[in-house]
């Protein structure tokens, strides 16, 4: 159908409803010019407590605050903010404090439709925040390749839109990217992170 209600809460008897229509644009959902603009139908995704980790192209129906990081190790994932924050609430300074933790040759492409780039210089996306060990995560590969190669990453991390801001960490504050992966910023913003190293007296 070109439109549909969903449920979004069923709560003290009542049913919360949501009227969606169909989410089409392309992977940025902009004008960037590292984009081939196909315009791509997306899946809404409903939980407020999961992110999606199989590949494809998915849009937020509503904010989301995660208790457990998503991981995934293949395939692309396209994930539209689509004006939503994704809050990361697992316990802090541990891994399930994170929104992503991405590896192997996998690719996490992240953009919002309703991004405003304002005239007064003021941008307004959705958010991904609350981190305490980076809100994004590529780790270290370890172990050999069947050739007796050390391992490397093959991950891309693409942000075209949306707001990494209000996360913390040993090094790099909103996003960890190491061993070889790769992390392009085509627009979007990345601010108010603190970065801080930890030593002992």
């Amino acid at each position: 159908p070109d439109s549909q209600y969903r449920i979004l809460e069923n709560k003290d008897n009542r049913l919360y409803l949501t009227y969606t229509s169909d989410h089409g644009h392309c992977a940025c959902a902009g004008d960037s010019a590292h984009c081939d603009h196909t315009e791509n139908t997306w899946i809404p995704w409903e939980s407020t407590t999961s992110l999606p980790t199989a590949e494809g192209y998915y849009y937020l129906l509503s904010d989301v605050t995660v208790t457990t990081c998503a991981e995934f190790s293949a395939g692309h994932v396209r994930l539209c903010l689509n004006g939503h924050s994704v809050s990361a609430n697992g316990e802090e300074g541990t891994k399930s404090d994170r929104a992503y933790n991405v590896s192997g040759d996998a690719t996490l492409s992240i953009s919002d439709c309703t991004a405003v780039y304002a005239k007064d210089g003021t941008y307004t996306a959705g958010k991904i925040t609350g981190g305490t060990q980076a809100v994004i995560f590529v780790p270290n590969q370890t172990g050999t390749n069947a050739d007796g190669t050390q391992k490397t990453n093959a991950c891309v991390i693409n942000l075209y839109d949306g707001i990494l801001t209000g996360n913390t960490s040993d090094v790099g504050g909103a996003l960890i990217v190491q061993d070889g992966a790769v992390f392009n910023m085509y627009g979007g913003e990345i601010s108010g992170n603190t970065s801080h190293v930890v030593t002992a007296a």
